[in-house]
């Protein structure tokens, strides 16, 4: 029987460059199979990230051949071959930095790593086995979906949730009041403690419940670690809620890391001009990150010897990209709240 395969995320977010997202994130653990694509298709339905290795063309003596698959996540090769001890390592590293930046490559491990030539979106590595043999081995990762988390029930809370699924995000919505749902096709938490696990590093956290549970919500998220929050809200609210958190015994820390009011400041007035304007930031704060992410990649492998560069295309940053990599993931407050009807009372 076959498989279907998954499709890969055309979206990308960066995946555990964080030791303790990385703990929090899912797992592959405890696959039900060890078939590569049915493991495959069963991680993409725990939103875990992955990568699937096949290998297109192998040159004796090798123990893999063309056709053979295996899927990695971050830590572990979990289903699948695609070579043995002098191999495998080498798939390894490949593949979390596939996982980093978002990118697919070919991968070319050879004994003469000089005669390769150096095309767009290959890396290639040295073969160290004394056997010698050749692999080229194709590397796609597949990433989990972004989750955009809403907190609140107002009309920017829904214009958020309308544009969030149109750009194909996991929305979450979390409601405390007492108002009408707000539709019945989108998951509403009804309690803050408890809330799906998501991958901090790919949830992106947007408070925008008008004083009905701003206190609430903002603790909340100054804890998840999340790569960005955005609260909706005037700068003079913003101080008094700030006040209050720092009194309920949120850090400093955690309160620099916030930026209020929330989203680009394009002079957003109506409830879908808000949105627009937090879900244009969150978009510069996903690129950032996958540039930063991309420019590591490319330093580690210009400091690398020659024989083991990568020189996968994606290592390239976007031009004018305003990030570095030392630019930490924020929780951001933006300035979407500029029209006095949509200030909280």
């Amino acid at each position: 029987m076959q498989h279907p395969t998954p499709h890969p995320a055309t979206e990308h977010a960066a995946i555990h460059s964080d030791p303790a997202s990385a703990e929090a994130a899912p797992t592959g653990e405890g696959l039900s199979t060890a078939d590569p694509l049915a493991a495959a298709v069963e991680l993409r339905a725990r939103g875990v990230a992955f990568v699937l290795a096949t290998v297109v063309r192998a040159v004796a003596p090798t123990s893999a051949k063309p056709g053979d698959k295996a899927v990695l996540t971050e830590r572990e090769l979990v289903a699948g071959w695609v070579g043995g001890s002098c191999a495998e390592p080498i798939v390894r590293a490949e593949s979390q930095a596939a996982l980093r930046d978002g990118e697919c490559r070919l991968l070319h491990i050879t004994p003469d790593p000089e005669t390769s030539g150096d095309r767009p979106g290959l890396s290639v590595r040295k073969m160290e086995c004394y056997s010698g043999g050749a692999l080229e081995i194709y590397l796609e990762p597949y990433l989990p979906m972004p989750t955009l988390l809403v907190f609140g029930n107002a009309p920017v809370a829904r214009a958020l949730c309308d544009l969030g699924h149109a750009m194909k995000y996991r929305v979450l919505v979390v409601d405390l009041g007492r108002r009408p749902s707000m539709g019945v096709h989108l998951d509403i938490v009804r309690d803050l403690d408890r809330l799906p696990d998501t991958d901090p590093s790919s949830t992106f956290a947007v408070v925008a419940s008008h004083g009905i549970f701003d206190e609430e919500a903002l603790e909340k998220v100054a804890g998840l670690n999340v790569a960005y929050a955005g609260f909706v809200t005037s700068r003079k609210r913003r101080d008094e809620v700030f006040a209050k958190l720092a009194a309920r015994g949120v850090s400093p820390e955690q309160l620099a890391r916030v930026r209020a009011p929330a989203g680009l400041d394009l002079g957003a007035r109506q409830p879908q001009e808000v949105a627009v304007a937090v879900m244009a930031e969150i978009v510069s704060v996903r690129r950032s990150t996958r540039d930063a992410s991309s420019r590591a990649t490319a330093a580690a492998g210009a400091s690398a010897p020659a024989a083991g560069s990568s020189r996968a295309a994606a290592a390239t940053p976007a031009a004018g990209s305003r990030a570095t990599a030392a630019t930490p993931a924020r929780l951001a407050v933006a300035s979407c709240c500029h029209g006095e009807s949509h200030k909280p009372e």
